[in-house]
């Protein structure tokens, strides 16, 4: 999710760890409507990047499509495949490939 914030709203605009702290709240939401974190573990994450000054929300005019077209493009694809690396508990990650673009564009519109 960081690197499409910082992809389309331009290099410099947002800096990458600015993008990659929203990106890893994103990240903690889509775990959680996946039942991988609970609403308290994601709140959790969400003040510890806020005490840092950064922010935790996306910037309001990107779309679930612009995030895909750039997601498309990720080194971590696998055979077209978008894969995303989620939280499965505070500290712990895995990495995932069944998240479809409709869950993409559902978390954006949130």
């Amino acid at each position: 999710f960081g690197h499409a914030i910082e992809a389309q709203m331009g290099y410099g605009n947002w800096l990458h760890g600015e993008a990659v702290a929203a990106g890893m709240v994103l990240a903690a939401r889509l775990a959680q409507t996946r039942g991988d974190l609970t609403a308290i573990e994601v709140e959790r994450i969400v003040k510890l990047i806020a005490e840092y000054d950064l922010p935790v929300d996306i910037p309001r005019d990107m779309t679930g499509e612009q995030f895909l077209t750039h997601m498309r493009k990720d080194k971590k694809n696998k055979k077209g495949t978008i894969r995303f690396i989620l939280p499965t508990q505070f500290g712990q990650c895995a990495l995932v490939s069944d998240v479809t673009d409709q869950q993409v564009c559902d978390l954006i519109a949130r």
